[in-house]
């Protein structure tokens, strides 16, 4: 997720920094944790070390029996490439309409703001207030409150 705007750029991915080259030097304890095997597990060289750990892992083993399938099978690596690249693709155009909306949203606040202070000034002088109640209203939040309150229409 995006700090600034909370966007979230996608549910599928989580992205967590693992040293999978440091995996030699973990402790015991380190070792008997979950993340650590499946550390270990994306990091294998050969089949035969993939197959191994799954014997163990009922998860370990869905996820070594798919990606059998998916290397093995040309057409449905084909087909998981496409659908991550249309979730990537469908990601990319939301994301770019979520901050058009945005920036024309936040246009029209402020043209809305511009035709409110207008209005308020209009009214302002006619009933006689003059430039040092114009000052006020841009330093003075209670009195610029008070004024949009008294003058709304």
């Amino acid at each position: 997720m995006d700090e600034k705007t909370h966007t979230v750029y996608s549910d599928k991915l989580g992205l967590r920094m693992l040293y999978l080259n440091q995996l030699e030097h973990a402790s015991k304890e380190e070792s008997e944790q979950e993340v650590y095997k499946w550390a270990k597990l994306i990091s294998a060289k050969d089949w035969k070390v993939l197959t191994e750990m799954a014997e163990n892992n009922e998860y370990m083993k869905a996820t070594v029996e798919e990606m059998e399938k998916i290397n093995s099978d040309e057409s449905l690596r084909y087909l998981y490439l496409k659908k991550e690249m249309a979730l990537s693709d469908e990601t990319t155009i939301r994301n770019y309409y979520t901050g058009k909306g945005r920036e024309e949203g936040i246009a029209e606040g402020i043209e809305e703001g511009q035709r409110l202070m207008l209005r308020l000034l209009k009214s302002m002088m006619k009933d006689g207030m003059g430039q040092a109640e114009f000052d006020r209203l841009e330093t003075d939040t209670a009195f610029r409150n008070e004024m949009l309150e008294k003058y709304k229409e």
